[in-house]
């Protein structure tokens, strides 16, 4: 008699624009999903030279180091939620070599309490032998709201470029499947609709925080 293992298709959510599918296979929950990007675009200018990649969506900006395009997606998960693995598997990879050096982050000052960029001029860079960034992405979780639902945000920052400074060169991947595994709360996390609060100020503003 042979046996299955049950494969429930739960649901499909829609995140970051994406098409990403929830499902359950016995205990554990997992959410799959495929993120594209166009192929790295170049940039000469007398110094430097510039990766540019559609679809992402902000730059890896790390002082001293160069600047390259990442990929923030962003997941919804309810409270309680344990994540129990995340991978970001590059599909075909792909490489060159430059014709200059990337364009180094340039520094930052703070000014009218925001940072903001410094012009320089070309100055030598060194980035060193090892490959930047060492990993084709990292992920962070935390708390939050996310079009009116509370729950945990797990945040994946993939970086499609990965340069290599001994050779001058880089290898990327326009495909990325990622795959979370995790396990919900053995009961569902609730709030209460109404809190009760105290507001601490100085006494000269008790009329206007008065209710």
């Amino acid at each position: 008699m042979k046996k299955s293992i049950p494969l429930l298709i739960s649901c499909i959510f829609v995140l970051s624009g994406l098409n990403a599918v929830a499902f359950s296979i016995e205990t554990n929950e997992y959410i799959s999903t495929t993120v594209e990007f166009a192929s790295p675009i170049f940039k000469e200018s007398k110094n430097y030279i510039s990766v540019q990649m559609e679809k992402t969506n902000t730059y890896l900006l790390r002082e001293d180091q160069p600047v390259l395009p990442s990929y923030i997606h962003t997941m919804l998960l309810p409270l309680g939620s344990m994540v129990k693995s995340v991978n970001c598997i590059p599909n075909t990879i792909e490489s060159t070599v430059l014709t200059q050096y990337i364009e180094p982050t340039p520094p930052t000052v703070a000014g009218d309490f925001q940072s903001q960029y410094v012009e320089q001029d070309a100055i030598p860079v060194s980035y060193g032998e090892d490959p930047y960034p060492n990993s084709w992405y990292t992920w962070d979780i935390g708390c939050g709201i996310i079009d009116d639902q509370r729950g945990l945000i797990l945040k994946i920052e993939v970086y499609p470029v990965q340069y290599y400074p001994a050779l001058n060169s880089i290898e990327w991947s326009n495909t990325f499947d990622i795959i979370v595994e995790y396990d919900l709360p053995d009961e569902p996390v609730t709030f209460r609709d109404e809190y009760d609060f105290v507001i601490i100020g100085p006494s000269d503003y008790s009329d206007e925080l008065a209710p």
